[in-house]
C-alpha cells in the first residue's frame, strides 16, 4: 500500500513539474506527453492503445494551465475507459486542423447511451473543462459498439500571453 501511494505521488508529482515547466509549452512537447502517459495508463490496464500522432506537429505554445487542463480532460476519459467501458483496445490521436488541436480517443467497449447517463460528474467535467479553455468536448457512444471522446481546442485559446500561435 505505501510502494502504491508513493508511486501515485512521484506520478502527481511529475505532471506538476511538466504542467509548469516553460520548455514544455510547445505542441509537439503536449502530443509526446499525453501519448506517453495514455500508453502507460493502458498498459496498466492491459488494454491496448493504437496511436495515430503525426512525427511533427507546428510551431504552437500553449500556457502551462492549459496543457494540465488537456491532460487532466485525457486522464478523466482514459480513467472512463478502463473503469466502464469493458473496453480490449483504444485509439488515441492528435491532429491540428483548421487552426484548432483534436484529440480522439475511442475504445471498442460495451458503451452507453449517453442521453441515459445517471450519477458521476465525469462526462459533465470534460465539458465543463472545456468549455472554460475556449474549446469543447464531444462523447459519441452506441451500446455494443464502444465509445468517442473528442477534445476540440482552438489553437489560439492555449497561446501564451493572447499571443496568436503561428501554424
Amino acid at each position: 500500500a505505501i510502494a502504491g501511494k508513493a508511486r501515485g505521488s512521484i506520478a502527481a508529482l511529475d505532471v506538476i513539474v511538466w504542467a509548469v515547466d516553460p520548455e514544455h509549452n510547445s505542441l509537439q512537447s503536449l502530443a509526446d506527453y499525453l501519448s506517453g502517459f495514455a500508453g502507460e495508463y493502458l498498459a496498466f490496464s492491459n488494454v491496448v492503445c493504437r496511436f495515430k500522432i503525426p512525427m511533427t506537429f507546428p510551431s504552437v505554445m500553449f500556457e502551462g494551465r492549459v496543457r494540465h487542463d488537456l491532460f487532466l480532460a485525457v486522464k478523466e476519459t482514459l480513467n472512463n475507459i478502463v473503469r466502464h467501458a469493458q473496453a480490449s483496445e483504444v485509439e488515441f490521436a492528435v491532429v491540428v486542423s483548421q487552426n484548432a488541436l483534436e484529440i480522439a480517443i475511442g475504445d471498442n467497449g460495451k458503451g452507453f447511451d449517453p442521453r441515459s447517463v445517471n450519477g458521476g460528474n465525469g462526462l459533465k467535467n470534460l465539458r465543463d473543462r472545456l468549455t472554460k479553455l475556449g474549446g469543447r468536448c464531444t462523447v459519441e457512444s452506441l451500446l455494443g459498439r464502444g465509445t468517442t471522446v473528442r477534445i476540440s481546442l482552438p489553437v489560439s485559446a492555449g497561446a501564451p500571453n493572447g499571443s496568436q500561435p503561428l501554424l
